[in-house]
């Protein structure tokens, strides 16, 4: 997963997320990895085994930490120059 420093349109910060889940489903083999759903607080989990993850720790899971954050940067850019 290459990055970069322009900002991500909502389809491309879901896709990636998608992309994201597509990867974990695929190194996990013992923990069953459910459906996102959306927290009274507006917050989006995904349970993998017996922990949940919001999209932050989806995308950590899949790539890396630094690859999170800048898709996260990424994304909450866009969203302000709206």
């Amino acid at each position: 997963m290459s990055s970069s420093r322009c900002s991500l349109t909502r389809e491309d910060y879901e896709y990636r997320y998608a992309e994201a889940l597509a990867i974990i489903r695929g190194k996990t083999t013992r923990e069953i990895v459910g459906q996102p759903s959306v927290s009274h607080t507006g917050l989006r989990f995904i349970q993998v085994g017996s922990v949940l993850y919001n999209d932050e720790m989806v995308f950590t899971l899949a790539w890396s930490r630094e690859t999170a954050r800048d898709i996260i940067r990424q994304y909450r850019d866009y969203r302000t120059r709206r």
